[in-house]
């Protein structure tokens, strides 16, 4: 997919929900190699556990609540693989001793062998398991104990090797997740210092825009607040045909009120003196 090549992560996410044509092909197994091509460059972290290449794109790189679909949520959690809003958080997450309890098991080291687990904050005493996964887990668990009871070998072959998968997904979520968050942070860093060169740059162009005008210096750097020049974006003809008479308003508005200021004190000072 060469167009893919052209855009930004966030636009193929973005693109992938477009339209029912794009998701069935960007969201489709044999798009890994897609998702992978675009990380590459990035110097992003291979996917933890067993989450898929568009998986992981989205876990890093969306914006919404993956359980609910809330917007404005940024910050997923590397250990349990999935980004939730404070709500689903509540819903969606069990603590370690109500295990027992919930999902009736006895043996807690199998789910802590088997499945992620996280900490909402440092001083937590207990770590937190994403529900679904573990009821998806124990449902599985659970089938291969009533079946084991037949001493099928092949039955208790293929337990072995489920926990053994999931012991594997648990060791790469442990083992990678301090390098994904590194990874992240940066990420995060270099993101901000490119969002504010191209503040910087615009409002560079913008003054220049400004000087030409006529405008003083000191009246142009009180400008440096307004929204129209604290924009991530370069600036160009259309950008700068739409600004102008905002910011023109503006200025005419300061000059009007430092007028009628100026007009309030010498009333004043003349009443005084008489």
């Amino acid at each position: 997919m060469y167009y893919t090549s052209l855009l930004e992560i966030r636009d193929v996410i973005n693109l992938s929900r477009l339209n029912r044509p794009f998701r069935d092909t960007l969201l489709s197994p044999s798009a890994a190699s897609v998702w992978r091509s675009l990380r590459k460059p990035l110097d992003m972290p291979d996917p933890l556990g067993d989450i898929s290449e568009v998986g992981w794109a989205e876990l890093l790189f969306g914006n919404t609540c993956q359980d609910c679909g809330a917007r404005n949520v940024t910050k997923p959690d590397l250990c349990i693989r999935r980004r939730l809003c404070r709500s689903c958080k509540n819903k969606s997450l069990i603590e370690e001793p109500d295990l027992v309890d919930i999902f009736e098991i006895q043996d807690v080291k199998s789910i802590r062998e088997c499945v992620p687990s996280t900490r909402l904050n440092k001083a937590d005493e207990y770590r937190y398991y994403y529900k679904p996964e573990v009821k998806a887990v124990v449902q599985k668990l659970n089938a291969f104990q009533k079946d084991m009871t037949t001493e099928d070998p092949e039955v208790i072959q293929n337990y072995h090797a489920f926990r053994e998968e999931r012991q594997k997904i648990v060791l790469s979520v442990l083992s990678g997740r301090k390098k994904c968050a590194k990874w992240q942070n940066q990420y995060i860093m270099l993101q901000q210092a490119s969002k504010d060169q191209l503040i910087a740059q615009r409002r560079d162009a913008i003054f220049e825009r400004l000087r030409q005008l006529g405008y003083a210096d000191a009246d142009i750097e009180r400008q440096s607040d307004s929204p129209e020049v604290k924009q991530p974006k370069q600036l160009n003809e259309r950008i700068w045909q739409n600004i102008r008479p905002v910011l023109e308003k503006k200025y005419k508005g300061r000059c009007q009120r430092a007028e009628e200021g100026r007009s309030s004190r010498s009333l004043r000072y003349a009443k005084r003196s008489h």
